[in-house]
């Protein structure tokens, strides 16, 4: 079995079968035969190929292969198709062959393109629909913009605008034309020349035979009269009445001089006396505000006075209470001769030196460097006994801590974390599981080891009541 290329879809084709080798010797090639030629399509029942029987190729030197010419029904189905050769006398040949589209096979195998039918962009048909539409408005002025833009080249008769310069601001040409909207377009329709306003003006002319324009012209030459040309004639004439004009006749509203409307020291004394001529009444006018602010003086009743009195003699009597209560104090805390305290502390000091006497005694016990904030301790001897405490550290030294881990964990074996040098090494020994082992049921359980051997120091006891988990901790004694 072979794969032996590629086919065209419903495309006659002349395929070599071969070798075809005697089923007798398995070598000799054979040249006579009448194949019989059957086809599988993918992986269906095979069936007689159309063709003719294959004939023998003889033209070159290597013998046992034959011509055979597929017809289109035999090539007119994509995917595997399988060519089985076979006779009597010759081991059967096999060929795969895959048979592909036109365009497939034109491209891979010709100068034909291959035809992209793009179904998604990104996974997104939608996006491969859109972009279809857009190509398929496509046009040399729009592009691939779609009918909303003017089909007209830029800058043409209903083309878009463009910018010669660059940087065409729209937004800054429309607020340059001032928004003339359409109501101001129709004011200024209004009042042209025959405009609604304008003709409603030439009505009323017509019917009052009235000239407006002489009107106007009227107007305006009364009022040069009034005002003169230059508009000043009522400011002269009214400087010339001026002096007609009795002004003491006139008076002052009442309450329209207050203090509110003269400025701080706007009137002093020698400006007032200069104005009405006399350094006696602006004196004497001085002395009269004078008498007016110690008239609204409110001075304090006898009352208000009375309790001052009172608050002053209230802090007087808190002075003297304060100089009595310090000579209580001096007198209880040093008696009178004020002899006491020191006495006291003179007691102090010598007990302090005992105590710092015994402290540096201590001191002088403990070790210079702590271990983890610990004070290390060697155990010499046991109520007296070096030997005992010797016995101790011995035992200690033979017990084994070890972690069960994971492998063979039952109720009967255990593999471990521990390094056995030689098989029955731990045989005879009690396994005891610590306090805080994991498996709760197991805390303070022991068993004897029956066997012990090197591979993942497994160990062998007497059945616990509880199978071990990995982690748990234990220790042999």
């Amino acid at each position: 079995m072979a794969f032996a290329g590629y086919l065209k879809q419903s495309t006659a084709v002349d395929i070599l079968l071969g070798p075809c080798i005697d089923d007798g010797d398995g070598k000799s090639a054979e040249i006579g035969l009448t194949l019989d030629v059957e086809l599988s399509k993918n992986g269906q029942p095979l069936a007689d190929s159309e063709s003719a029987p294959p004939t023998h190729d003889a033209a070159g030197d290597v013998d046992g292969y034959y011509n055979c010419i597929l017809g289109t029904t035999d090539t007119n189905t994509l995917g595997i198709l399988t060519v089985v050769a076979h006779a009597a006398g010759f081991l059967p040949v096999r060929l795969d062959y895959q048979i592909v589209t036109a365009n497939w096979f034109d491209t891979m195998c010709s100068t034909e393109n291959l035809d992209v039918n793009v179904k998604e962009v990104s996974d997104d048909s939608t996006a491969a629909d859109n972009l279809e539409l857009a190509c398929d408005n496509y046009s040399a002025t729009r592009g691939l913009t779609g009918t909303a833009v003017p089909d007209v080249a830029a800058d043409g008769v209903g083309g878009l605008p463009i910018s010669d310069a660059g940087g065409l601001d729209l937004d800054t040409k429309l607020a340059n034309t001032n928004e003339i909207t359409a109501a101001r377009m129709g004011v200024l329709t209004d009042w042209i020349n025959g405009g609604r306003l304008d003709l409603i003006l030439d009505i009323i002319a017509v019917d009052t035979t009235t000239d407006i324009p002489a009107l106007i012209a009227t107007a305006q030459t009364d009022l040069d009269t009034i005002t003169g040309t230059a508009g000043v004639l009522i400011a002269t004439d009214a400087q010339d009445l001026s002096a007609t004009l009795d002004v003491n006749a006139k008076t002052i509203t009442n309450g329209a001089i207050a203090a509110g409307t003269i400025a701080n020291a706007a009137i002093d004394n020698a400006t007032f006396a200069a104005d009405v001529g006399s350094t006696a009444y602006a004196t004497n006018i001085i002395a009269l505000a004078a008498r007016k602010a110690i008239d609204d003086y409110d001075s304090p009743t006898k009352t208000e006075m009375d309790i001052a009195h009172a608050l002053l003699a209230t802090e007087a009597k808190q002075d003297i209470m304060d100089a009595n209560v310090d000579q209580i104090e001096t007198a209880v805390i040093t008696n009178a001769t004020g002899m006491d305290i020191a006495a006291d502390i003179i007691a102090v000091k010598a007990e302090t030196v005992s105590i710092q006497s015994d402290t540096d005694d201590i001191q002088s016990r403990i070790p210079a460097a702590l271990s983890s904030g610990n004070m290390k301790t060697d155990v010499l001897a046991i109520s007296t006994s070096t030997d005992a405490a010797d016995k101790l550290e011995s035992s200690a030294k033979t017990i084994i801590l070890g972690t069960a881990q994971t492998g063979t964990l039952s109720t009967t074996e255990m593999t471990t974390n521990l390094t056995i040098t030689v098989n029955d090494q731990f045989n005879g020994r009690i396994i005891i599981f610590k306090e805080d082992t994991t498996t709760a049921a197991l805390r303070r359980q022991a068993t004897d080891i029956t066997d012990s051997v090197t591979t993942n120091g497994k160990l062998t006891f007497t059945a616990l009541t509880t199978a071990p988990v990995n982690g748990d901790t234990f220790c042999i004694v």
